[in-house]
């Protein structure tokens, strides 16, 4: 085994973020830490270590500048060293407000771009994040394609350690402009919006053919709104990261929508709630007339009910209900929700992490179930009683469910090892 390479001497040692549960949380931590400090450039590393994500904090570079390999001692060879039980996830800096054009100050640079692809071909994976001036963050993954190839090459300098190259130059003098270049950085790698701004409106993937907005009627604030999704099920699975912290509360929910063109999908953040008899409509602000506008191309696809997380040390909290299945409870508040709104699909965890999608078909059985669950499925129902005192399995309890509509089974976990329709004459696999 060779020798290891001698290293500096550090002139300072790195403090580090708080541990969260996703990068994207350590770097909006990170990004409210550069704030309003414009009048430089500011970064750090993103690691993760073990199950969880931290950062070096905000380390100063010059105005235009900023250069990772300074926040650790370097090799002789002028690699950056840092502690070996942290693995490299990302970097982040940020953009001085020193620019007249909005798109150039709160984009990422050519610059940026040809770092972002060099650091993904050292490591597998990694991400670039931009904290910008108007608020926004931006996160870029490059990919392994001829699209991510072919920009590299218009980003890299002409010269070794050098800044110009031909996209620079052709931006330089007018014969690119700074949209095609947002919109080629889109297709080339995976670009998101991590926090939302009035340029950058919508949390989530921007698209390739991305426009800025300069007027909209949007009213869901950009913070409630999470990335986008081609299905339903990432979107969910996402959620199970970013659920909400509570010692009150019983559970959270949340809206899943859908593009009327694009149809990817996009979910609201988990509010949490402690009565799951909710209008939906109370999960979105309302005009000054109090009528709930959407997204402009948005529509409600669907409503999800997920668990909470423990205030002290993060594990998932308790859901009504034993683990296999969820309580009457809220089994009702899906039904009736559905009954005002049968377009829509219901989504739902179980204790387990189990993850269920039921959609209603509006047959005499879902009737019935939802007759013998008033009122609101708490212990004066029959369907509680017979649960209590044993006249009625929690299994029996399951196959008038999938008996009434479509349940399905979206995400195994658990007591749960497949996916697809549950049928009505459902019996639990034995054991093994």
């Amino acid at each position: 085994m060779p020798p290891p390479e001698p290293v500096s001497p550090p002139t300072f040692r790195p403090t580090y973020t708080p541990e969260f549960i996703s990068d994207e949380d350590v770097v909006a931590y990170a990004h409210a830490l550069i704030g309003e400090q414009r009048d430089r450039e500011y970064g750090g590393y993103i690691f993760k270590r073990g199950e969880r994500f931290i950062a070096t904090t905000p380390l100063s570079g010059s105005t235009f500048s900023f250069t990772p390999a300074d926040v650790y001692p370097r090799t002789a060879a002028g690699h950056p060293t840092w502690p070996r039980h942290l693995d490299l996830v990302g970097i982040y800096h940020s953009h001085p407000n020193v620019l007249t054009d909005p798109l150039e100050i709160n984009s990422f640079s050519t610059g940026d771009i040809y770092a972002a692809i060099k650091l993904y071909e050292q490591t597998p994976g990694a991400a670039c994040y931009l904290s910008n001036p108007d608020g926004s963050l931006l996160k870029f993954t490059p990919a392994d394609s001829d699209l991510t190839q072919a920009l590299l090459l218009r980003v890299t300098p002409k010269k070794p350690n050098g800044k110009i190259s031909p996209l620079s130059e052709e931006l330089a003098a007018g014969t690119a402009s700074r949209l095609s270049f947002v919109q080629q950085v889109a297709g080339a790698g995976r670009l998101q919006v991590i926090r939302a701004s009035q340029l950058w409106r919508f949390v989530g993937d921007v698209s390739p053919k991305w426009q800025p907005l300069h007027d909209g009627n949007d009213l869901i604030n950009a913070e409630r709104l999470g990335p986008s999704f081609l299905k339903p099920v990432e979107a969910l699975n996402w959620l199970l990261q970013h659920l909400p912290h509570s010692t009150t509360h019983t559970l959270s929910a949340g809206l899943l929508l859908t593009h009327t063109h694009e149809k990817h999908v996009v979910p609201t953040y988990p509010l949490a709630i402690n009565d799951p008899g909710f209008a939906i409509e109370s999960l979105l602000p309302g005009n000054d007339v109090g009528v709930v506008e959407l997204p402009t191309d948005y529509t409600i696809s669907g409503v999800y009910f997920a668990p909470l997380r423990n205030r002290s040390d993060s594990s998932v909290l308790a859901l009504n209900g034993k683990g296999l299945f969820v309580s009457p409870e809220l089994i009702f508040a899906l039904l009736s929700k559905l009954l005002q709104h049968p377009d829509l699909s219901a989504y739902f965890y179980t204790q387990e992490a189990t993850l269920f999608q039921y959609t209603s078909l509006g047959t005499p059985e879902e009737k019935h179930l939802l007759d013998v669950l008033i009122p609101f499925g708490g212990s004066r129902c029959q369907v509680h009683r017979a649960l209590a005192n044993g006249t009625l399995s929690p299994e029996a309890f399951i196959r008038q469910v999938a008996a009434a509509g479509e349940l399905r089974v979206l995400h195994p976990h658990g007591s749960w090892t497949r996916h697809g329709r549950i049928p009505a004459d459902w019996a639990p696999a034995p054991p093994p």
